[in-house]
């Protein structure tokens, strides 16, 4: 089972933190699911350990900006 899990929130200066009780819970659940499907990621091909960086950034990048715990 192959996902797409492509950058679909628009994470900038400008992010709209009353979007993140959406995003968040969307994010959470893009970073279970990848890591249930390449649970050791050191031995996931780039794109994969990738896509999994680029999730785990966003949510940081939205808990940071929006000062969630």
């Amino acid at each position: 089972m192959t996902e797409n899990f492509s950058s679909q929130f628009d994470l900038n200066s400008d992010y709209d933190c009353s979007q993140a009780n959406h995003d968040v819970p969307q994010l959470k659940e893009q970073l279970a699911s990848l890591k249930s499907q390449y649970p050791d990621p050191a031995a996931s091909s780039q794109p994969i350990q990738d896509q999994l960086n680029h999730v785990e950034n966003q949510l940081h990048f939205i808990k940071n900006k929006c000062r969630l715990n």
